[in-house]
């Protein structure tokens, strides 16, 4: 696993922009797939509901997984995952799942051109939503957590 305290070259799917905001986690697994069993988009869904469960385990909101890639609470972005497959041949060798998340963002954190047309932050962070600020290495142990529960069929 490899955690950045900031992003300035983040992605999301095709080629969009991640912007990361302060005070959030970002971090990419890597993950040695099955060949026979590997299935990328799959597992986009799985990185996003992990990420879901575990906000739901530290908080009592309740965040759901917009399809295919993005956790929401209240109709606004939290966080993103994608991922990335490296090939040996035909066959997956190596595949790369980044996550992303709006943790302890303020309200000025967030890009005023990116509002909804109502005027609110297309965004927000568990801070905005919970009015604390939520330890980060506790969340990503959760976010971890899941995402291996997940990847090996126990969850």
């Amino acid at each position: 696993m490899i955690l950045a305290e900031h992003q300035t070259q983040g992605r999301g799917r095709k080629g969009d922009v991640w912007r990361s905001l302060p005070r959030g986690l970002q971090f990419s697994v890597l993950l040695r797939p099955d060949a026979r069993t590997w299935n990328a988009a799959a597992m986009t869904g799985l990185a996003a509901l992990a990420v879901a469960r575990a906000v739901a385990d530290l908080t009592a909101l309740e965040p759901f997984v917009k399809a295919p890639n993005d956790v929401h609470i209240k109709g606004r972005k939290l966080a993103g995952t994608l991922v990335e497959t490296g090939l040996r041949g035909d066959e997956p060798d190596w595949a790369v799942v980044g996550i992303g998340c709006n943790v302890n963002a303020l309200p000025e954190d967030f890009p005023p051109e990116e509002c909804l047309e109502d005027g609110r932050p297309r965004f927000t962070s568990l801070l905005a939503e919970t009015g604390r600020c939520l330890s980060r290495p506790a969340l990503l142990a959760s976010i971890l957590e899941h995402l291996e529960a997940l990847y090996l069929g126990k969850d």
